[in-house]
């Protein structure tokens, strides 16, 4: 500005305030990249745990593993004992084992046929069996099949009450079935255990005669939600 002076008088005509520096008003980019990313990664988290928490409500795995078998008849023991003898091999009309009941008696079960026969897990000689315990499974000529599996209690309450129930092949498939529980199932319930067996049954002509060995898992759905 211009300084004027009057006698002992001075006058200045500038601007009254010092000019201010321009403010930089450029955006930190690096910092709001760390803030998208920030941002991004809490909705990720938040997204995660939001669809474990779904699964984990309208989705049950059940532990054990499911065997698909061939049809077959099976020989229970008839009393309490202890196997005293058995023979795979036995020819038809042949003992095929012996029960040295806890009565004293000796049973002797014969073979009904000239068939294949499937032992049960754990059955030899010398292993006590209870009533109704099967001891082998004789394989007639066909190729119909049978899904048996070891359930939750809490499973099968599930299945009871409508959830869908899937047998998930480990080729891939993912087959719906249906659960049913015999006398077996309420007998081990009423024994306070936490496994009962089951029957499972799948739609005619879904599984074939080449899924025999297949192992598979149980996999359970409510109804209404996605598979």
């Amino acid at each position: 500005g211009d300084f004027v002076t009057l006698g002992a008088v001075m006058a200045y005509s500038g601007p009254t305030k010092p000019k201010e520096e321009k403010k930089n008003v450029e955006q930190n980019w690096k910092e709001r990249y760390r803030s998208i990313v920030v941002a991004a990664v809490s909705a990720g988290l938040i997204i995660a745990a939001a669809f474990a928490l779904y699964s984990r409500y309208t989705t049950g795995i059940e532990l054990h593993p499911v065997l698909i078998e061939r049809v077959g008849q099976p020989m229970q023991a008839t009393t309490a004992g202890q196997i005293a003898y058995l023979n795979a091999d036995a020819p038809k009309g042949e003992v095929l084992f012996s029960i040295n009941a806890n009565s004293g008696d000796v049973l002797n079960f014969k073979m009904p046929c000239d068939c294949e026969i499937v032992l049960s897990q754990g059955v030899r000689e010398g292993v006590t069996v209870l009533p109704t315990d099967v001891i082998l499974t004789i394989l007639v000529n066909n190729v119909d099949l049978s899904i048996q599996a070891l359930m939750s209690v809490e499973g099968l309450a599930r299945a009871m009450k409508g959830d869908r129930v899937y047998l998930d092949l480990t080729d891939g498939r993912s087959i719906p079935v249906q659960v049913i529980a015999g006398s077996g199932a309420n007998s081990a319930s009423l024994k306070g255990e936490l496994f009962v067996p089951v029957q499972l049954v799948a739609e005619d002509g879904v599984l074939t005669e080449a899924d025999i060995g297949k192992y598979g898992q149980l996999r359970l759905t409510k109804p209404g939600f996605w598979n």
